[in-house]
């Protein structure tokens, strides 16, 4: 395990090197807003182990359900604790309600959209969105980029600007 304190520890800490030991690790909260009527699936959170946290204490893996009081929005979030050099896989699955979709009278399909947002200050993050529809429908307009699997379709890219993934999509007959 790569140690979140400075590498090696200087001989005499000063008092902001003992009390914040964030030296050598990006530290974060991240959160993900979804619409209300959302329900958490699965999530992958990640445990902290100690000393890295003040309290010298392990932070079990969760996630949490915050209520961020934004009108039409449900928040979840984790406390993320990356290396220096290192990467960290951290997974969300929820369902979304079905008011999230939009209709096209005109072609008798959905429009499904969903934008991911960049934070700023923070460089290139790898972004995987995987999305299933419901039984019996088909896509008729992915968004570039996307590819169909098995179980769905997939998207792969990165957080260097704002993603928009639009999908319409229609029954299959």
């Amino acid at each position: 395990m790569v140690d979140c304190i400075q590498s090696p520890r200087p001989t005499v800490e000063t008092l902001p090197e003992r009390n914040y030991r964030i030296n050598g690790c990006f530290w974060s909260y991240l959160r993900i807003y979804t619409p209300v009527g959302s329900e958490m699936v699965t999530s992958t959170p990640h445990e902290i182990k100690a000393p890295w946290p003040l309290r010298e204490q392990d932070i079990p893996a969760r996630t949490d359900t915050l209520d961020e009081k934004i009108p039409g929005v449900q928040a979840y979030g984790t406390l993320l604790v990356v290396p220096t050099g290192q990467s960290l896989d951290t997974r969300f699955s929820y369902s979304l309600p079905a008011g999230v979709v939009t209709k096209n009278e005109q072609k008798a399909s959905w429009i499904y959209r969903l934008i991911v947002q960049k934070q700023p200050g923070t460089k290139s993050i790898p972004l995987t969105i995987r999305l299933r529809l419901p039984a019996g429908m088909k896509v008729i307009n992915p968004t570039e980029g996307m590819q169909e699997y098995s179980d769905g379709w997939s998207l792969k890219t990165n957080l260097e600007q704002d993603r928009t993934l639009e999908v319409e999509f229609s029954p299959a007959n």
